[in-house]
């Protein structure tokens, strides 16, 4: 009777103890069965419930993810090469406010710095069951506290500036915000600053697309991050279009608006794509363009004209960008709107005049307008801008690419041809 008496004690007591034990909600994203089964059984051990349990590989993260909103994502990179890369390509797929523990195999203080730059966690394996339950413990506590590197998270911003009007600016910030949300799998923001006209919607082939007006009296500090998704379009599931009627006030009221309204909204989005086409004056706002961006594309035609001031603008983003002490990249394209022989500039003078290696060649594409008649894009069409546009992306996720110059093919294709 005392034995029983005993066990109904600590039955009662047992209970309230693990009614206790909470955490975030988690999916594990396994390459091996020996760590799906090692966090299955410290799981099940610790009285939690298991995490969703799935295959590390791209489609299944991005079905799930669009489907999920996981709190925390176990990341399993024991059989990665190069576990910071990966970890950085998988990121773009992965919602901002997710905290992300990496695991892996990789003993290397190299490697813990990429990944805390990321706003990653790191596990080294092999681990306890005991260890792993501490660490995810751990990082939903600090979930809790709003602490710990997943703070860092936030979207990467991109800035499309056309060195004058007409060279294209929004027809690749178009291009690039579908490739980004539909081949990578990545939430993306497209961003227009052209307040008062443009044609962006034709460039996403979406008539139904228009510019959001704000109330007279309406100021950045009255909206939140609700109001600021109601003034977006949603292009696809994971593509968004903000872009403000800017008819009754000065552009740079217009821009500071446009950017409190990102700021509301860009923690949930892995990518902010901006257009800055020539017929709105960037050009005068250096600090703002040196600062604000993670990339920053200067699109450019061979004539005269558009080298010329994409000299003068790349000169003093330079300059600003070390008096500012920040990491801008820069990525020249060249768009070449008409035929090659229209050209009063060659592609070796452009580079000298420069100072600079043209990243990315867009060819002349004669049927691109009809596309857009027909709302088709080049990012999955059969054309020659199909490849350099791939190659763009990838060179802004920072992914490997072939070592060939985007000139070097384009001079091989035109012998060809010849």
């Amino acid at each position: 009777m005392a034995i029983l008496e005993l066990s109904e004690l600590l039955k009662k007591e047992s209970v309230p103890a693990a009614a206790k034990k909470t955490i975030a909600s988690t999916v594990l994203f396994y390459q091996s069965s020996e760590c799906a089964e090692l966090i299955a059984e410290a799981y099940r051990f610790e009285g939690y419930e298991l995490p969703e349990m799935l295959d590390n590989k791209d489609p299944v993260i991005s079905d799930y993810v669009d489907e999920h909103n996981p709190e925390i994502v176990l990341l399993e990179l024991n059989k990665s090469r190069e576990v910071a890369k990966d970890a950085e390509r998988i990121s773009h797929m992965l919602p901002n406010h997710s905290s992300v523990i990496v695991i892996g195999q990789e003993d290397a203080i190299s490697t813990i710095r990429n990944l805390k730059a990321l706003g990653f966690y790191y596990l080294f394996w092999p681990v306890t069951k005991h260890e792993l339950i501490d660490f995810v413990v751990g990082v939903s506590d600090n979930r809790l506290r709003q602490r710990g590197p997943g703070q860092n998270r936030k979207a990467k911003y991109i800035g499309i500036y056309g060195s004058k009007g007409g060279v294209g600016a929004s027809l690749i910030a178009s291009e690039i915000a579908y490739t980004l949300s539909d081949l990578k799998s990545s939430t993306c923001i497209l961003v227009d600053h052209n307040y008062e006209g443009g044609n962006m919607d034709v460039m996403l082939a979406r008539d139904d697309l228009h510019k959001s007006n704000l109330q007279t009296g309406s100021i950045a500090a009255s909206l939140d991050s609700s109001a600021a998704k109601a003034l977006m379009s949603d292009v696809t599931d994971r593509l968004s279009y903000l872009a403000l009627n800017g008819e009754q006030r000065s552009h740079e009221e217009m821009r500071d608006l446009t950017d409190n309204m990102v700021e509301l909204v860009a923690k949930d989005s892995n990518f902010v794509v901006e257009d800055l086409s020539a017929s709105v004056d960037f050009s005068r706002h250096l600090d703002w363009m040196t600062q604000r961006y993670d990339s920053l594309l200067v699109v450019i035609e061979p004539s005269v004209s558009s080298i010329r001031e994409a000299s003068r603008t790349l000169s003093a983003i330079r300059k600003k960008r070390v008096e500012l002490d920040h990491p801008l990249r820069l990525l020249i394209v060249l768009n070449q709107r008409l035929p090659e022989k229209y050209n009063s500039v060659t592609y070796q003078e452009i580079e000298k005049y420069l100072g600079m290696k043209v990243d990315i060649v867009i060819p002349f594409i004669p049927e691109v307008n009809q596309m857009k008649l027909y709302q088709k894009h080049l990012y999955n069409s059969k054309t020659k801008a199909l490849k350099p546009l791939r190659h763009l992306v990838k060179l802004i996720m920072g992914e490997q690419t072939q070592s060939v110059s985007p000139l070097a093919r384009l001079t091989k294709m035109l012998r060809l041809k010849g």
